[in-house]
């Protein structure tokens, strides 16, 4: 038999997946960044595969791994170039990192001031990027 504190959180979680996909293309913003990665991607498909990745922008600028690119392309290829694919496996990867720590927080024998500091520290975070998808 299933124990109720995990009925309880799988029915908080998925309604939580379920808030956080609702209209993900409308909330996604398609900005030169992303054009520059559609672009890649999309080199991908050709047969030209990337060695660098994108560009951080910071104190002098430096190349990322390439390794976001081919992240990317099986939602790519799966959806048939759909623009709606990078930002899906974005909110995905976002979620699930979102989604770890709290099942680990849940579910060890950590003690209630641990839990509460690991919720508090998360809590902040996840209400900070659900405003933004």
């Amino acid at each position: 038999m299933i124990k109720q504190s995990w009925i309880i959180t799988i029915v908080i979680f998925t309604l939580a997946f379920a808030l956080r996909f609702n209209h993900f293309t409308n909330n996604s913003p398609f900005d030169w960044d992303q054009n520059r990665d559609y672009g890649e991607v999309a080199k991908i498909a050709t047969g030209k595969l990337p060695i660098l990745g994108p560009v951080a922008k910071g104190e002098g600028g430096f190349y990322l791994g390439s390794l976001y690119y081919y992240l990317l392309y099986p939602a790519y290829y799966f959806m048939s170039g759909s623009l709606s694919s990078l930002p899906l496996i974005s909110l995905s990867i976002d979620a699930k990192s979102k989604l770890l720590p709290m099942i680990i927080m849940t579910y060890t024998k950590l003690g209630k001031v641990v839990s509460g500091i690991l919720f508090y520290k998360f809590a902040d975070n996840l209400c900070l990027w659900c405003q933004f998808y």
